[in-house]
C-alpha cells in the first residue's frame, strides 16, 4: 500500500446523484493528483494550502483519479472521511423491487379475473394462465423501470 503525502489545492465540495463530493489536487513534487471522495456525508475539515496524507490501497482509476474514504489532515491533525450509504441504498432497491412484484401479482390477478369474465362457460385454459403470468411480468418490469431505472437515468 503506497501512502502520499503533499499539499491541497481547488478544494470543491458539490452533490451527485444524492451523494456529497470531495475534490481536490495533491501537489507531491512536481505532480498534482486529483483525488475524489463520496459518500452520503462528509466528515472533517480540508482546504487549499494544507498538507495531507492519503493511503492509496487501489491506486488511481483508469480516469487518473485516485479515490479514497479516508485522509489525514496534516495541518489540523485530524482526520477528514466520507461516510457510506448502504443500507439506505440497498433498501430503497429492497422496496423497489418489492413494489415492483407486487404491482406484477395485481396485474396477473386482474388480468386472469378478466379473462375469466369473458370467458365464463368455458373456464380458464392454460394458455390464458400463461397470459395472465406474462402481462404480470410485463408490469413489473414496467413497474421497476420507471421508479427505479428511469429515475436514476434522469439523475445522472
Amino acid at each position: 500500500m503506497e501512502k502520499i503525502q503533499g499539499i491541497v489545492n481547488n478544494v470543491s465540495l458539490g452533490e451527485e446523484k444524492h451523494a456529497s463530493v470531495l475534490r481536490f489536487v495533491v501537489a507531491v513534487d512536481e505532480e498534482h493528483i486529483p483525488v475524489e471522495m463520496r459518500g452520503q456525508s462528509v466528515q472533517g475539515v480540508l482546504a487549499d494550502g494544507h498538507e495531507v496524507a492519503i493511503e492509496t490501497p487501489g491506486g488511481r482509476g483508469s480516469d487518473g483519479i485516485l479515490r479514497t474514504r479516508t485522509i489525514e489532515n496534516l495541518t489540523t491533525r485530524s482526520t477528514v472521511s466520507v461516510s457510506r450509504a448502504v443500507l439506505r441504498s440497498v433498501g430503497g432497491l429492497a422496496l423497489e423491487i418489492v413494489v415492483s412484484i407486487v404491482s406484477g401479482a395485481l396485474g396477473t390477478v386482474v388480468t386472469t379475473e378478466l379473462m375469466q369474465f369473458g370467458v365464463q362457460e368455458r373456464g380458464v385454459s392454460s394458455w390464458s394462465i400463461g397470459v395472465a403470468a406474462a402481462v404480470g411480468l410485463g408490469v413489473a418490469v414496467l413497474v421497476f423501470y420507471f421508479i427505479s431505472i428511469r429515475r436514476r437515468r434522469r439523475s445522472a
